[in-house]
């Protein structure tokens, strides 16, 4: 892969392959995936360690230490497993313009993700331009990477849930209330700078602050409007915006994807989450009766 992001993606060639918890086939198996589905990573020594989202998408449990599958099996009488469907890892080829990012803390820029951090100094409360990409890193417009939470720079793909933001995205995603109810509320947010090519499917998730098991997520499909409704009476709530981007691949067929096969090998699929809005900010919004 000689892309700076060294993020490569790749298609199950086998009915099923197994998802392991270190690399290694006496490894514990922790998932597994079926013949034409798109998994993504790092390869390293043969194994290609799964990315956050192909964790995911391929149900491996939160408390597994890893996850990582064999590429080519050959040698071992297997064949081969999973076949390169090419490097990728930035949203450049899906976004008209870079989206702009608040720098939470100093950082330094990188000439590419998990490099030395030795360049330009980036302060605390700048504004940064870039396109958001593979394993919660930003390639910054203008040249260099910097990392958008603390799990772009661990070393394993554990405790995501307790990555803490780097950078936080700004004017894009950002839900509005125009209208709050008994029991629900409308949300609506500003669409994505998209290329013409790509297109978008955005969901709308919520949380219950006061019972964190209690939440879910609505489908908004290519709609920047959502409804949450049956809500409990006076529960505070955090909500954000899901977009999926779905950009060409180089030597697809664009004009192949159905809704029941989304990873496709025409179509890479990206996802971009923002910012939850919730605790004492102003954009804490808690659903009550009206008196």
């Amino acid at each position: 892969c000689e892309s700076p992001w060294q993020h490569e993606r790749f298609e199950v060639m086998k009915p099923v392959v197994f998802v392991r918890e270190t690399p290694g086939l006496d490894a514990a198996k922790v998932a597994q995936v079926r013949r034409g589905c798109m998994v993504s990573g790092r390869v390293s020594n043969g194994w290609l360690c799964l990315d956050h989202e192909t964790r995911s998408t391929a149900n491996v449990p939160e408390t597994a230490a890893g996850a990582f599958m064999l590429i080519d099996g050959r040698s071992r009488g297997l064949g081969l497993l999973l076949e390169s469907r090419g490097c990728h890892g930035s949203s450049k080829d899906s976004l008209a313009m870079p989206l702009e990012f608040l720098a939470l803390r100093d950082l330094r820029l990188r000439d590419k993700p998990d490099s030395e951090a030795t360049g330009r100094l980036i302060a605390e409360g700048s504004i940064v331009k870039g396109y958001p990409g593979a394993e919660s890193w930003l390639e910054v417009a203008g040249g260099g990477f910097l990392p958008i939470t603390s799990a772009a720079e661990a070393k394993t793909t554990t405790d995501v849930s307790e990555a803490k933001d780097f950078l936080e995205l700004r004017s894009a995603l950002q839900p509005l209330l125009p209208q709050i109810f008994a029991e629900a509320i409308q949300v609506k947010w500003e669409p994505l700078p998209l290329q013409s090519a790509a297109h978008v499917e955005y969901s709308l998730q919520w949380q219950d602050m006061g019972e964190t098991a209690r939440g879910g997520r609505v489908s908004a499909a290519r709609r920047c409007t959502a409804h949450l409704r049956s809500l409990p009476p006076a529960v505070p709530l955090r909500i954000r915006i899901v977009a999926r981007i779905f950009a060409p691949l180089p030597g697809g067929n664009p004009c192949y994807r159905g809704k029941e096969d989304p990873t496709s090998r025409s179509w890479q699929d990206q996802r971009l989450v923002g910012r939850w809005l919730y605790g004492a900010k102003p954009s804490e919004y808690r659903i009550g009766r009206r008196t």
